[in-house]
């Protein structure tokens, strides 16, 4: 028997959230509010879509390979993030979250990947909102096949348009920031591209983001960016087509200082380490649009 759908907001309360699965943080804070969508298909159109807008190629599985990107049979590590992200949209957008919620921009996002994840097996997600005085508002995302968590994300959020670091961004800055903020050979620079207006909205079309800053030039404006900006997981995903994965279990973690705008040159620049890789995003007018690693867990 099929499990039902549930896409219903619902408040959490004290006595449920300990129920929920808490992997990352030691102290674990308590969910606003909290959603679930069961029993979804991995779609053959929206796959190929987000390969083709984030430059990313399908390659058949090589026979001696270790580190060879992504497969046929595989799928790519951020796209249960396309597919959860009409949740999160969801649940900003409710009576439940702050009225700010809407005006939110992505400044971290963190991704762990236990196995490597089938498209032939259906995704169970459980999403919840957090918000406190003290921090970001944060979503977590936690994804599911054959009733196995095999998929996690968390999401910080940020209103302000100038150069931001979450809390525990700041926190892991000797660990992640410093070695990827030093100065880079030329020899690494890995990628290049060009942020096109149409192939933005594309994306926030493909993972149902209405954020009125990626969509349009005077709404970016009035909400005090040069001009409108691109969607962060759209930036990220892009940058992993260049880089190989490591093996799995591994970890992405992403952090994004500053927006980056439609129309513009990028570069990725990347070290490589002996589990990964740490990584940047820059261009001429914002040095710093992202920072992260690439790495397998322990």
């Amino acid at each position: 028997m099929a499990k039902s759908v549930s896409t219903s907001v619902t408040s959490i309360y004290p006595w449920n959230y300990a129920l929920q699965f808490w992997h990352s943080r030691q102290q674990p804070a308590r969910p606003v509010i909290g959603m679930s969508w069961y029993n979804q298909p991995v779609s053959a159109s929206q796959l190929r879509e987000y390969l083709t807008s984030c430059g990313l190629d399908v390659v058949e599985a090589f026979r001696s390979a270790e580190w060879s990107g992504y497969f046929e049979n595989q799928l790519p590590p951020l796209f249960p993030l396309v597919m959860s992200f009409p949740l999160h949209t969801q649940l900003l957008l409710s009576h439940h979250a702050s009225q700010l919620a809407m005006w939110l921009r992505i400044v971290s996002c963190q991704v762990r990947v236990y196995q490597a994840l089938s498209p032939l097996h259906n995704f169970d997600f459980s999403i919840h909102y957090y918000s406190s005085d003290s921090e970001f508002p944060w979503v977590r995302i936690l994804g599911y096949q054959l009733e196995q968590l095999v998929w996690e994300c968390e999401l910080a959020f940020s209103t302000s348009n100038k150069e931001v670091y979450p809390k525990e961004a700041v926190e892991q800055k000797q660990q992640v920031l410093c070695p990827v903020t030093q100065t880079i050979p030329s020899s690494f620079n890995v990628g290049r591209w060009y942020l096109h207006a149409a192939q933005a909205k594309q994306f926030s079309q493909l993972v149902r983001d209405f954020h009125p800053a990626h969509l349009s030039n005077v709404m970016a404006k009035c909400l005090g960016y040069q001009r409108a900006t691109v969607n962060a997981v759209w930036l990220l995903s892009a940058a992993l087509s260049y880089l190989p994965l490591p093996r799995y279990p591994l970890q992405i973690l992403g952090h994004f200082p500053s927006p980056a705008y439609v129309d513009s040159v990028v570069e990725l620049k990347a070290n490589q380490g002996p589990h990964g890789h740490d990584f940047r995003i820059v261009s001429a007018a914002t040095p710093r649009l992202a920072l992260g690693q690439l790495m397998a867990l322990p």
